[in-house]
């Protein structure tokens, strides 16, 4: 079938249209600039829009279970002079 979306980025937002669509029917061809995935985290916490598009994937089930719930997370930010940083 003749792919009717191309999707540019196969990062988590790309990844989960792609999930989306192809459960509509909806075939999709992804293309992405990496020529495979990221060794380094994307994400350190997962919020609550993004629980709900789980469920609504129905893949929620193995983040709740091995997911732990934290009401903050710390963070800072270190100011440079440079602004090319």
């Amino acid at each position: 079938m003749t792919p009717q979306v191309l999707i540019v980025g196969a990062g988590p937002v790309g990844l989960s249209l792609s999930l989306m669509l192809l459960r509509h029917g909806i075939s999709v061809r992804m293309m992405d600039k990496n020529e495979g995935p990221s060794v380094f985290s994307k994400a350190q916490v997962i919020h609550a829009r993004t629980m709900e598009a789980f469920h609504e994937l129905g893949v929620i089930a193995p983040f709740v279970l091995q997911g732990r719930h934290v009401a903050g997370v710390p963070h800072a930010v270190r100011w440079h002079t440079d602004h090319r940083v």
